[in-house]
């Protein structure tokens, strides 16, 4: 058996059959627009304009699939100019990190991971 390696499937890859996928980084599995990140924005923007499926990760990542490669290069703008970072320009610590909503969401919550990890990390 080949050995066991971790791949979060942050970035850009081939599917198999000439299109293309992005794992985009989401922050304490929230999608939302705060401060100069405007993750909802832009996945909105792409949702609408690429009619692309959206799948959720267990690492609360997301994934945005069936993209052509010929828009590639414009997904990208609307990232960044939306303030995503992209796989490249996440720190690797952020990358692994994920944070459980506990009180807010939680009555069993005896912790605040969600509020507290940014700051943390």
């Amino acid at each position: 058996m080949p050995p066991w390696e971790y791949n979060h499937y942050l970035g850009w890859h081939d599917q198999g059959d000439g299109k293309k996928f992005i794992g985009i980084n989401i922050s304490n599995g929230r999608i939302k627009d705060e401060g100069n990140v405007r993750m909802k924005s832009a996945l909105r923007e792409i949702v609408e304009r690429y009619n692309t499926p959206v799948l959720m990760s267990p690492n609360q990542n997301i994934f945005l699939s069936e993209i052509e490669p010929k828009h590639v290069d414009h997904v990208n703008h609307i990232l960044e100019r939306n303030g995503v970072l992209l796989e490249n320009e996440i720190d690797d610590l952020y990358k692994l990190h994920m944070a459980c909503p506990a009180l807010p969401m939680c009555g069993l919550a005896v912790t605040e991971a969600e509020r507290i990890t940014p700051d943390l990390l």
